[in-house]
């Protein structure tokens, strides 16, 4: 009797978000520190590319810059990119903003 295998029959999950590298996509609350520096807690990481030395999670809070158009975005849920910029000695990154976040409901 030949041996019959089957397809699988569930989807398979796959990375649809191409990410460049160094860069993630996460979504988090910025929440104000001083007038120039927020702190993103992160609820979620949605994605990242190759290449990210210091890899965040859910609730990390990292440091970010503001600028006009984030300072707009204080206690509001945002889904942001992200880019890692490393510290002299590899151990600390610093990330900055790729675009303006969008705000979520």
């Amino acid at each position: 009797m030949p041996l019959i295998l089957h397809a699988q029959s569930q989807p398979v999950m796959r990375d649809t978000l191409p990410m460049r590298p160094n860069t993630v996509m996460v979504i988090g609350v910025l929440k104000k520190i001083d007038s120039q520096h927020a702190k993103l807690k992160i609820s979620q990481v949605v994605a990242q590319g190759a290449g990210i030395v210091n890899t965040l999670s859910a609730g990390d809070e990292i440091i970010v810059t503001l600028n006009e158009d984030t300072k707009k975005l204080l206690g509001v849920k945002i889904k942001a990119y992200l880019k890692e910029e490393l510290g002299s000695d590899a151990a600390a990154s610093q990330y900055i903003f790729i675009d303006v976040p969008l705000k979520l409901k």
